[in-house]
């Protein structure tokens, strides 16, 4: 009877240090996640306004899911290609100059049969900063990657359609060389002097 005890004893106490629980599932990469607005981003004119982008997610999985830093930057300079009309390139480092668009956050969080997503973009723009987020809730119809790409998207142009800083032509253009100094003229040899005993005789 002791024996029998003792076993439930020591069942109970594994199970509630989590000795016989299985180890957590490592979140899964998306295989279809791209921008898809409605209209997709179209072919940009060489002129068209540059924004810095990078990605400052605390992680990188959400759910299960997973979107990779390069991922999720490709995603966002699309979605900022097709909603506001600029180019991007990516970076490490704020800016001096220029509008850098952050993004912070972006999950989606599959609820019964809907797909909720969430993207929060910081926005700066020399001393200034400002915070925007996206918000919305989609039928969740098979639980597809590309309707997770999908609801993500959308919560991507609820938030970028509310930027309203200036945007420049040349944000993302590397910063111009120093203008090479001008080479000094050489110095015309000076005239010998002339010899007052030969000029005299």
């Amino acid at each position: 009877m002791r024996t029998g005890c003792l076993a439930c004893l020591l069942t109970a106490v594994a199970a509630l240090s989590g000795g016989c629980a299985s180890p957590p599932a490592e979140p899964r990469a998306l295989d279809d996640f791209s921008y898809k607005g409605e209209q997709g981003p179209e072919d940009l004119p060489p002129d068209a306004p540059c924004i810095w982008v990078r990605d400052e997610r605390s992680r990188e999985s959400f759910y299960g899911m997973k979107v990779t830093s390069e991922m999720a930057t490709n995603w966002m300079s699309q979605g900022i290609a097709n909603t506001l009309n600029a180019r991007t390139r990516p970076t490490d480092i704020i800016p001096e100059r220029g509008l850098l668009i952050s993004l912070s956050k972006a999950y989606v969080n599959p609820i019964d049969t809907t797909l909720s997503g969430v993207v929060v973009v910081k926005v700066t723009w020399g001393e200034r900063n400002s915070v925007y987020r996206g918000q919305i809730v989609q039928t969740n119809w098979w639980g597809a990657d590309s309707e997770i790409g999908r609801t993500m998207s959308a919560a991507l142009d609820k938030a970028l359609l509310q930027i309203n800083f200036p945007v420049t032509t040349s944000t993302c253009e590397d910063p111009d060389p120093a203008e090479p100094a001008e080479p000094l003229e050489p110095e015309e040899p000076a005239e010998p002097a002339e010899d007052t005993e030969a000029s005299a005789a």
